[in-house]
């Protein structure tokens, strides 16, 4: 919630609302800025209001002891009601079946980091150290919205901080790709070979929703909408690719670009594994590694960081060598030989 003026002097007033981002424009000159500032102030207020009904409507007693349990429910409303509830009600099922009967038997201020550590990695025994520093992430996020809603005095968790993932050893090369395209259906083939030209990520947020209207004939380039960083972007695609494309626009049957028996597909991920275990593939090969191979084959071979940085939709170049900048096979020994002999 703030007040903003655009280049042409029009000021506006961006809020979110139902867990969306908003731009109310009010024009130009003091009158202007004026209501924007009363307007946003009244927003503020709401939002106030609102956290305090939400806090209110679960029975915190001052001066008594406050459990993990209430403060769940009382965090969970809240997060709905900003309509940021999607992650929440995802992890609703883990944290009242499993974690909450174990950790509400006391009250918040009794509990301990390390206790809460040795406890989520007992429950959460066998799997891997993302999921347990995810569940860890979560309950320090709950505790933390305690925390400013001054329910609680003190956070458990706000010394703990999770472990810097590792890079993940991604296995996937192009003769994989080909295999898998040899012995997959052929709309599986057509979302693997479209992912593979686009770099985008390969669920229903990018490649399944991409459009033929998204296509530059002319041009060679494909807008993609990314929903995680709500922006467009484009990319360029070859003429071999562009011209694959054009045949399967003569005999598409929706507006989609991936497509099955006339309708949009929502997610390839299960039938990606079974072509993967049909080609005999590793099975820590996921489809999203696509993109990974796209990225880092257009590094290795010269692309300049920022150029794949926006092919890819990252929010900055940092952000495409962090996650993407692995040395590929080979690497080592161009770069040797790039260096000049003394004699």
């Amino acid at each position: 919630m703030s007040v903003h003026e655009r280049p042409n002097g029009t000021v506006f007033v961006r809020y979110r609302e139902n867990g969306k981002q908003q731009n109310r424009t009010f024009g130009n000159g003091p009158g202007a800025l004026a209501e924007a500032k009363a307007f946003d102030l009244a927003v503020k207020e709401k939002k106030k209001v609102q956290n305090q009904e939400v806090t209110s409507s679960i029975p915190f007693q001052p001066g008594q002891p406050v459990y993990a349990d209430q403060i769940a429910v009382a965090w969970h409303q809240d997060k709905k009601a900003a309509g940021r509830a999607r992650w929440v009600d995802e992890f609703a099922h883990t944290l009242n079946k499993e974690i909450l009967p174990e950790i509400a038997v006391v009250p918040v201020e009794q509990l301990t980091q390390q206790y809460l550590v040795n406890f989520i990695h007992g429950i959460r025994k066998g799997r891997s150290p993302i999921t347990v520093d995810r569940y860890l992430s979560y309950i320090k996020c709950m505790f933390q919205w305690a925390v400013r809603h001054r329910i609680i005095n003190r956070n458990p968790l706000e010394l703990w901080s999770k472990r810097k993932e590792a890079p993940k050893d991604f296995k996937l090369t192009h003769e994989d790709v080909k295999k898998i395209i040899e012995v997959a259906p052929p709309h599986l083939a057509w979302a693997v070979e479209v992912a593979y030209n686009l770099g985008v990520r390969t669920g229903e947020s990018e490649l399944l929703a991409l459009k033929w209207k998204h296509v530059d004939w002319d041009s060679g380039y494909v807008r993609v909408y990314g929903r995680k960083t709500k922006a467009w972007r484009r990319v360029k695609v070859s003429p071999k690719f562009l011209e694959k494309l054009k045949l399967k626009k003569a005999e598409a049957q929706t507006e989609f670009i991936v497509e099955y028996q006339g309708r949009q597909l929502k997610r390839i991920s299960k039938a990606f594994r079974t072509a993967c275990k049909k080609a005999g593939i590793s099975d820590d090969i996921i489809s999203y590694d696509i993109r990974h191979l796209f990225c880092s084959t257009l590094l290795s071979k010269g692309a300049s960081v920022r150029t794949v940085s926006a092919m890819m939709g990252h929010a900055n170049p940092s952000m495409t060598l962090g996650r993407y900048g692995h040395i590929m096979p080979g690497d080592e020994e161009r770069a040797a030989a790039l260096l000049p002999e003394l004699d």
